[in-house]
């Protein structure tokens, strides 16, 4: 008899429901039973579109090939330098700094062997500059993303580094450069192919924001010294989870399932991940564009124009008790507030007992900041509660590899069902390629003269030739 594999990650929504928060913004046992019946079938469709082989996201934490070379080509890196660069945007960058925020050390470690990795994902030209005048090109390596091998963001700061290292490091520039990007096409591939740049492939089947777990980020994270192994670990641990446990219990469907019935049966139209864990700040901003990017569709499969999807904000514990929970209790009731927190922490200081005599400093002293962290989380929880305000709770066991990796896959899974729940494509993205068009048009890209005469006509100024001259 197989053993069932447990969860590392639960999903509580007591505080979601009505009795919690009365019946204009909690949900009922008719919603719940609504839910139900929309898991069961969902799951069942779900699991024949993974057992065709539809989403590629979830195949990824198998795939073993090709690891052994991340790996050795990691050690080269960080054996050769001491900073190492990554230049991507959106999900070549988002995911590498949720891993290195939630594994790596959150201050420096004084004498450290591992590289300092640092994730670029801006275009900001003083930034940019600073750049190119603050590191030295002897001891720093980079590694360019972008699957299609054109995103102008990244390309740019291709241009610029290469330029760069060819400048300070003539004949050695592939021996600082890595290109991640499509295994067959684009632009960069060819460069690569006439160049013998070191490479990795960015999965045809994976998008971008799906594609932490690909050498999109275990190179880099490789480099940083994270256990890339034990994050594949985590997330085929919850791929196994959810072919194999109950549906109505996966936190992935819960989280969801009550994110999609508060938006579309109690106006909760924006959702908030309150990370009550400083390591995971930033694996909420990797939800923000997972989220938004995929359920934001102004059409449904169907072609009806159904304007879908929540808008996820990020919010950190305790941080924002200071600066969002006022309008969080008080402002428009239009939220669903989901605490994220891990049940284990690595470190746990006691508060010492030094001003007995100080009313504001003498009930700290014996606790451990442990014990006050959760107080606050719990005080959080009981004002907006108090105020009608749903929340829900996903509780992670710990902040590890393996952990981490469950956490990934956990809500790209809840990602695609709440895809079929709003009954949009959850994997393409419309409403970004236009502003990319224009972008590309203003500069002079070759092809685009009907966008240019476009915004003439709309008296755009400052549009270049073709060619860009």
């Amino acid at each position: 008899m197989t053993t069932p594999i447990a969860s590392l990650l639960s999903f509580s929504l007591d505080n979601a429901l009505e009795k919690a928060v009365g019946p204009d913004h909690g949900l009922t046992d008719e919603d719940w039973t609504r839910l139900e019946g929309k898991i069961a079938s969902g799951h069942a469709a779900l699991m024949e579109a993974r057992k065709a082989g539809q989403y590629g996201f979830a195949d990824l934490p198998h795939v073993r090939e090709g690891l052994d070379a991340i790996q050795a080509q990691a050690r080269i890196a960080a054996d050769r330098f001491a900073d190492f660069v990554i230049l991507g945007i959106g999900g070549s960058a988002l995911g590498t700094r949720a891993v290195l925020s939630a594994l790596g050390p959150t201050y420096p470690v004084p004498g450290s062997v591992r590289p300092r990795v640092h994730v670029v994902d801006n275009i900001d030209p003083g930034c940019l500059a600073e750049l190119l005048q603050n590191f030295d090109p002897a001891t720093t390596g980079f590694n360019v993303i972008t699957k299609s091998g054109g995103t102008p963001e990244t390309a740019t700061q291709f241009l610029l580094v290469k330029d760069y290292l060819e400048r300070s490091r003539p004949g050695k520039v592939a021996e600082h450069l890595w290109i991640t990007t499509d295994p067959e096409r684009g632009d960069l591939r060819a460069i690569v192919e006439k160049e013998s740049l070191p490479s990795f492939p960015v999965p045809k089947e994976v998008g971008g924001r799906y594609s932490v777990l690909s050498p999109v980020g275990l190179f880099p994270c490789a480099v940083a010294g994270v256990d890339v192994s034990g994050l594949l670990a985590g997330a085929a641990r919850f791929d196994r989870y959810w072919q194999e446990a109950d549906p109505l219990a996966n936190p992935a469907y819960l989280f969801a399932g009550a994110s999609h019935l508060l938006h579309t049966r109690r106006q909760k139209s924006i959702v908030v991940l309150f990370a009550y864990s400083q390591k995971l700040f930033d694996t909420a901003d990797w939800f923000r564009q997972l989220w938004a990017e995929s359920l934001g569709k102004r059409a449904s499969l169907q072609g009806e124009e159904v304007y879908a999807g929540s808008t996820p904000i990020r919010a950190l514990g305790t941080t924002d008790q200071h600066s969002q929970l006022q309008l969080y209790t008080e402002g428009p009731n239009d939220k669903f507030l989901v605490f994220v927190e891990p049940r284990e922490s690595a470190g746990d200081p006691a508060i010492p007992a030094l001003y007995p005599e100080s009313k504001s400093l003498a009930y700290l002293g014996g606790h451990r900041v442990s014990e006050l962290f959760r107080a606050e989380r719990i005080g959080t929880e009981v004002a907006l509660r108090e105020a009608q305000r749903p929340t829900g709770r996903l509780v992670l066991e710990r902040v590890d590899a393996e952990g981490l990796g469950f956490l990934f896959q956990a809500l790209e899974v809840a990602t695609v069902f709440a895809g079929r729940l709003y009954d949009v494509n959850p994997f393409d993205q419309p409403g970004v390629e236009r502003g990319k068009v224009v972008a590309a048009a203003l500069l002079g890209k070759a092809g685009l003269d009907d966008v240019r005469g476009q915004l003439r006509e709309a008296g755009v100024e400052g549009i270049s030739p073709e060619g860009g001259k």
